[in-house]
């Protein structure tokens, strides 16, 4: 079958056109994967995720001004998660505490859950599990906050200090 010179450029573009498309496509594939090795893609509760890091204690800024007139504010102790690899966490459509992504937080406050005790991990890598919600009071001093469901000490093998449900 013979095609006409015209008509076989224009099927040899449409094809080029889709091999074209197709790289693209996976190219942002590669690349999506890429950030989502470097940089963790989270959810907000309910989802329960893991994280591992170093448990520390900061001292900051609290009532009455949080941090406007440093001489009068009281200083809050805020145990947090110094994380191994930052974070992304997605936003919650029609979420009004968690509806704002966060991108590359490399700090988590955390919130132990009752039964749960933070204080045998200061200062300690640990595994820490639980939900993320987005620090919406002047008492949440990091953009993302663990409400922590449970944490075990990341441990030499065949070793492990678990702590909660």
């Amino acid at each position: 079958m013979h095609l006409p010179r015209n008509r076989v450029l224009v099927s040899l573009s449409g094809v080029l056109i889709l091999c074209l498309s197709i790289s693209a496509n996976a190219i942002k594939q590669t690349d999506f994967k890429d950030a989502a090795q470097k940089n963790q893609l989270l959810d907000y509760e309910p989802a329960i995720v893991t994280l591992e890091g170093v448990v520390k204690v900061r001292t900051e800024f609290g009532p009455p001004n949080y941090g406007e007139n440093p001489k009068t504010d009281k200083r809050e102790k805020v145990p947090v998660l110094i994380l191994t690899r930052s974070i992304n966490v997605r936003a919650t459509t029609g979420d009004g505490i968690n509806g704002t992504p966060v991108r590359g937080a490399k700090v988590v406050q955390l919130a132990a859950d009752l039964g749960v005790s933070l204080k045998p991990f200061i200062d300690k890598r640990a595994i820490v599990t639980g939900g993320l919600f987005q620090g919406n009071t002047g008492h949440h001093h990091y953009a993302v906050v663990m409400s922590v469901k449970s944490i075990k000490r990341k441990a030499r093998p065949g070793r492990s200090d678990t702590f909660g449900t």
